[in-house]
């Protein structure tokens, strides 16, 4: 046999080679045009160095070597034009889509159902739902009717009534989350000093309470044209009502001072003086104002409009009473009108006449 001489092949073999040429892969073909294209390129470079013009690119190792591997790998063959369908990218920013397949009665049938996007809520915007939802909660509660105040419930009042309270805390119309009980009640013992143990309680949804006492006046006090009321414990406040029958006081001079520890302070008289002063009105003649002056304490104008005064200290006043009896006798007696009798020591009474 010749070595010159080429076998024949059969036609089967003849048949797949050309099946094979007939459909070159995509990689083959691309490496083909990246050769020509290199060629190419290396002839214009030659020519354009001879002119001086310019000077070619070289190509770089890492395109060569890519160029080699590309073509060791085996041919890749495609289907149905799969390499025409162009295949788009998410956008950056959009919320995946999950889908979601129903399994039908069928065997190997299945329904798809519309993919839904996939929302994933971060910390800011659950922080500002949080907050515009609590802004919104409240401009409801500060607007709403039925958190406002359209009456306050008083108890404890006798004098005072409740229109004189509402006026005074002006709380009608507000919202309860504006009300400040310890405001309110500073308010009330500023315009209402005849008050004493206010509590303001306030409560949802829109309800105020006050209970306060009325201080109970046991003395009338007159001095200058001008009348306080007084209670057991010395505190002086305007009269306000009717508070019965009280003692009246006539003064002619200030009592003794008290230091007081606030300027809310209504102390007036001491508590030890008031009960003097009740002492001494069970003494005097029915329905006759006391006198007071700080020179000669206590007394009255008996039926001769005579002042006569006995002092503060009312531990001998039945003996001071004696003498003053006695001693209005003897001047009556004598016929003399005295202007002032003073009891106030006992055993040095005196009795002035006016000139």
């Amino acid at each position: 046999m010749n070595p010159s001489r080429r076998p024949r092949r059969s036609p089967s073999q003849n048949v797949v080679k050309s099946n094979q040429a007939d459909t070159p892969s995509v990689e083959t073909a691309r490496m083909r045009r990246e050769r020509r294209t290199h060629r190419s390129g290396a002839l214009s470079g030659g020519s354009t160095r001879s002119k001086g013009t310019s000077r070619a690119k070289p190509v770089s190792r890492a395109r060569t070597a890519r160029a080699k591997s590309l073509g060791n790998q085996p041919p890749v063959y495609m289907r149905g034009g799969m390499a025409s369908l162009p295949v788009q990218p998410r956008k950056l920013g959009t919320p995946p889509k999950r889908r979601y397949n129903v399994a039908l009665n069928v065997p190997g049938a299945e329904l798809h159902l519309p993919a839904l996007p996939v929302f994933r809520l971060s910390w800011r915007t659950v922080s500002g739902l949080l907050t515009a939802l609590m802004l919104g909660l409240v401009i409801y509660l500060w607007t709403s009717p039925n958190y406002r105040i359209y009456m306050v419930e008083v108890t404890g009042l006798q004098r005072l009534t409740t229109n004189d309270i509402n006026t005074v805390a002006g709380l009608s119309g507000q919202p309860i989350f504006a009300v400040d009980p310890q405001q309110v009640r500073k308010d009330l013992q500023q315009a209402f000093p005849d008050m004493k143990n206010i509590s303001v309680k306030v409560s949802l949804p829109a309800r105020v309470q006050i209970k306060a006492q009325e201080r109970q006046p046991v003395i009338s006090w007159i001095q200058d044209g001008r009348e306080q009321w007084i209670d057991m414990e010395g505190n002086a406040f305007p009269p306000r009502g009717d508070a019965g029958k009280l003692i009246r006081v006539e003064a002619m001079s200030n009592p003794p001072v008290i230091m007081k520890a606030s300027p809310m302070d209504l102390s007036f008289l001491k508590p030890e003086m008031v009960g003097v002063i009740i002492r001494m009105a069970m003494k005097a003649p029915k329905n006759t104002p006391l006198l007071f002056d700080s020179t000669h304490g206590l007394g009255w104008k008996d039926a001769f409009n005579c002042q006569v005064y006995f002092g503060m200290d009312i531990l001998d006043m039945d003996q001071k009473l004696l003498v003053y009896q006695a001693l209005a006798a003897r001047l009556q007696k004598d016929g003399i009108q005295p202007d002032l009798i003073s009891v106030e020591y006992l055993r040095a009474p005196y009795y002035r006449v006016e000139q």
